[in-house]
């Protein structure tokens, strides 16, 4: 009999080890594929590069708007605009309203937020662009020594100012260039990283579509990882009387060995044989690893989320064509599949690893005293029954046959 129940506690770790083991590859996976989609889900409108593109898109407009009006400034100049800002025909007709300004303020003065604008906008090309290729070309260098010293003043004669405003002209035309060819390549750049490559050169798919693939993937590699949890869940339970295991009694989880051959010491060398290599510990006993465990199983459930966030937000309403609506069911569907199917893991690995700690306990407190006095004796004498509170990490034997269950 004794050899006989050592085989049966052999077969049971060996099954622990080997679910503990096949849950490790779907877990890995859930995470990786999580990680990938959640780049896909961040870089549709979260990303660096967008928001670099953003910039360089502002900085050109605004440059572009402050170059125009500076050759307007210039030319009103050039043709003898008086300075109520309104030019006068050559046969004394009505005067003509300047292209630029306000009617308020005289065209060619250089008033205070255009020399602002101005001398930021010579900043950036002195910063951004100059100081970057001064090196490697010669016509830069000739700009660069200038713009170090160059500060545009409010006035109200251009003739102070001309020379300068002429100067920025050029320097901000030139920047102008430059940052239309940055936001050129920034703009294909964007395309290309939101569009990924399909395997085997079956084409490219936009980032967004991605989400129907990387949530359909994901639901299924977590099904995968459910059924790896529940093996190990059945695998664990196969030590204990699944009759006494109560999870839901307020005097705590009751422990009862499934073979009334299995004595304190096979429960003890087998917990020990699994415990190192248990998969996902966590426990009731002890709040951050559980907290751990489940963070790492609900990070599948961010991406989801926000993919279903952006196809919603990126459809006007009303919508028009059923495709949209199509769209819509199937990434909220997946979202709340993929919810369920996480408080299934969830509520699986709970379940395991209170029973994990409530033998540990139990090997703790009570068997490996038993297996002590039972020293030098055979292996016949049965391990204690067992009560074990997680919250108040206690034990209590349960010898009377009235403390047992009915059934067991």
């Amino acid at each position: 009999m004794s050899d006989l129940s050592w085989k049966l506690i052999d077969t049971h770790c060996e099954q622990v080890r080997d679910a503990a083991a096949a849950g490790r590859l779907p877990l890995a996976l859930t995470l990786t594929w999580a990680l990938m989609w959640s780049w896909a889900t961040y870089a549709t409108n979260y990303s660096l590069l967008d928001g670099l593109r953003q910039r360089t898109l502002y900085t050109v407009s605004a440059m572009d708007i402050l170059h125009d009006k500076m050759l307007t400034v210039l030319a009103d100049a050039a043709g003898g605009m008086p300075q109520d800002g309104a030019k006068t025909g050559s046969e004394g007709k009505k005067p003509v309203a300047s292209k630029a300004g306000s009617s308020n303020k005289p065209v060619h003065k250089i008033d205070e937020s255009m020399a602002e604008d101005i001398n930021k906008y010579l900043g950036v090309c002195r910063v951004h662009i100059f100081d970057e290729y001064r090196g490697n070309m010669e016509h830069i260098k000739k700009f660069n020594d200038k713009l170090n010293s160059i500060k545009i003043i409010p006035s109200d004669k251009l003739e102070e100012n001309v020379d300068n405003l002429n100067f920025a002209k050029h320097v901000i035309g030139f920047c102008l260039d430059v940052l239309k060819g940055r936001h050129k390549d920034e703009e294909r750049i964007l395309s290309d990283s939101r569009n990924i490559s399909l395997p085997g050169g079956f084409g490219r798919l936009f980032v967004m579509d991605f989400g129907v693939i990387g949530g359909s993937s994901l639901l299924l590699i977590m099904f995968w990882l459910h059924i790896a949890l529940r093996r190990t869940e059945l695998a664990v339970s196969a030590f204990f009387d699944a009759k006494a295991l109560n999870f839901h009694s307020p005097e705590g989880l009751m422990l009862m060995p499934s073979l009334s051959i299995y004595s304190a010491r096979h429960m003890v060398f087998g917990f020990q044989a699994i415990s190192e290599r248990f998969f996902l510990i966590s426990s009731a006993a002890d709040r951050r690893l559980t907290l751990a465990a489940a963070i790492l199983l609900v990070f599948p459930v961010l991406p989801a989320v926000i993919d279903a966030i952006n196809t919603t937000n990126a459809i006007d309403y009303p919508i028009w064509e059923g495709r949209f609506y199509y769209a819509l069911i199937v990434r909220w569907t997946v979202l709340a599949l993929i919810g369920v199917v996480v408080m299934m893991n969830l509520h699986s690995i709970i379940r395991t690893q209170s029973m994990v700690t409530a033998w540990q306990l139990a090997c703790k407190k009570v068997w490996i005293g038993q297996m002590s006095e039972a020293a030098g004796e055979s292996d016949g004498k049965q391990a204690h029954r067992v009560q074990v509170h997680l919250g108040a990490q206690n034990v209590r034997i349960l010898q009377r046959p009235c403390d047992q269950p009915s059934g067991a």
